[in-house]
C-alpha cells in the first residue's frame, strides 16, 4: 500500500510539472506552428533579429523622411550620406563642412537658415536635400540627359558650382559636350580623380543597398 501511494504521488507531480511547461509554451511571444508555441517563438526571434540586422543606420527614418520629400529612393540617399560622413551627425571635414551630409554654413546662408545646427541631424538633412533638389532642377533645366543629372549634381555638390563650371567650359573649349558627364569626367581626370571617383563610389554603394534592401 505505501508504494502504491508514493507511486500516485509521483505522477500527479509529473502532471502538474506538464501543464506548468504546457502554460509556459502558451504564454510566449509569436505565432503558433505546427510544432507548438515554443519554436514558432524562438523563429519569431530571429525573424526580428534579422529586421533588425538589415538596418543601414540609426538615421534610416530620417533618410526615408527626407528622401520622400524630393522624390529619391532613400537607398541612393543613404549611399550619399554614407560616403560624405558615414552616418556620423558629428562628422567634421578639413574645410568645414559638418554633420550628416557634410554641409557648409555658407549652404544654410543660401537658404536663409544663417544659425541654423548643421550638426542637428534633422536640420542637416533637411539642408541637404533642399540643396540636391535644387541641383536636380538646375541640370535638368539646362538639359543635361536624366541620367546624367544624378552625376552632374554629385559633382557639384562634392567640389563645388564654380569647380564644375570650369571644367565643363574646358570641355566645351575643347569641342566636348559639356552636359555629357563622361565628357567632363576626363577634364576632371586631368587634374583630380577624386570627383568622378565619388560619383562611382556612391553609384556602387547604392547598387549595392538595392541588392540588400
Amino acid at each position: 500500500m505505501v508504494h502504491t501511494h508514493w507511486f500516485r504521488v509521483i505522477v500527479c507531480l509529473l502532471v502538474l510539472f506538464s501543464l506548468q511547461g504546457l502554460r509556459t509554451c502558451d504564454r510566449t511571444v509569436g505565432p503558433a506552428s505546427e510544432e507548438g508555441a515554443c519554436p514558432a517563438a524562438s523563429l519569431y526571434w530571429m525573424q526580428r533579429k534579422n529586421v533588425r540586422e538589415r538596418r543601414l543606420s540609426r538615421y534610416d527614418f530620417l533618410i526615408k523622411k527626407y528622401a520622400d520629400r524630393i522624390d529619391m529612393d532613400w537607398r541612393l540617399l543613404a549611399a550619399i550620406v554614407y560616403h560624405e560622413s558615414k552616418f556620423d551627425e558629428q562628422a567634421t571635414s578639413p574645410v568645414g563642412a559638418k554633420g550628416l551630409m557634410q554641409l557648409r554654413d555658407i549652404t544654410a546662408l543660401h537658404f536663409d537658415m544663417p544659425e541654423a545646427d548643421l550638426y542637428d541631424p534633422e536640420t542637416n538633412m533637411m539642408l541637404g536635400t533642399m540643396l540636391l533638389e535644387e541641383l536636380f532642377a538646375k541640370f535638368r533645366k539646362e538639359g543635361v540627359a536624366d541620367e546624367d543629372i544624378l552625376r552632374f549634381s554629385l559633382a557639384s555638390y562634392n567640389v563645388g558650382g564654380g569647380a564644375l563650371a570650369r571644367r565643363r567650359a574646358e570641355a566645351d573649349s575643347l569641342g566636348m559636350d559639356s552636359n555629357d558627364w563622361a565628357a567632363v569626367a576626363t577634364i576632371f581626370d586631368r587634374e583630380d580623380h577624386s570627383t568622378p571617383a565619388y560619383i562611382d563610389a556612391v553609384e556602387s554603394t547604392y547598387a549595392r543597398y538595392c541588392q540588400r534592401y
